[in-house]
């Protein structure tokens, strides 16, 4: 049976989206995307999406999102544990923020060293308790308003807008 990155980490309370100070705990998973070629040649790189899952977080303190401390030391300690690559994870954006866990961007090789020590750090493939906060604004119908607004400030076309709008959408879905 694989081990879990189970962690304690220190949110010192001056990241942009919460001012409480305090330890949490939770455990660090990942959606790998494999490294591929597309149809034209083109070599991707691997990469991943990190979740750090909150094992008990009161949403009304706010969001982890961007706390300096707690991502040091999410760092440091994945470094003690005998990650090389342990500084290859950081905050992914706002928006990819869940309320039962902290979104992170994080390179294809501190996965692959992850597995290699036999942590298992596949994300469950059920939703997550909660939206995301991008999941969130879209259903509120913020999304439509904030770009129709937008560009309406600009003088755009309908067309323009309507266009902008469903860029944004495809940005959207493809990181759900």
């Amino acid at each position: 049976m694989n081990k879990q990155l189970k962690l304690k980490l220190h949110v010192e309370g001056t990241g942009y989206w919460t001012s409480w100070s305090g330890d949490v705990t939770g455990t660090l998973k990942f959606k790998v995307t494999e490294p591929s070629v597309g149809p034209s040649g083109t070599k991707y790189e691997g990469f991943a999406e990190g979740r750090f899952y909150l094992d008990d977080w009161n949403n009304e303190l706010g969001m982890i999102y961007t706390d300096p401390e707690f991502m040091n030391q999410l760092q440091n300690s994945l470094t003690g544990l005998g990650f090389i690559n342990s500084q290859d994870i950081d905050y992914s954006e706002a928006g990819m923020q869940g309320e039962d866990y902290v979104s992170m961007d994080a390179s294809y090789d501190l996965t692959q060293q992850a597995i290699q020590l036999g942590y298992d750090i596949a994300i469950p493939d059920e939703k997550s308790k909660s939206k995301t906060k991008g999941e969130q604004w879209f259903e509120s119908g913020n999304f439509c308003k904030s770009a129709a607004d937008e560009l309406v400030k600009d003088g755009r076309s309908a067309q323009q807008i309507l266009d902008s709008m469903i860029n944004k959408l495809e940005k959207l879905v493809a990181t759900m």
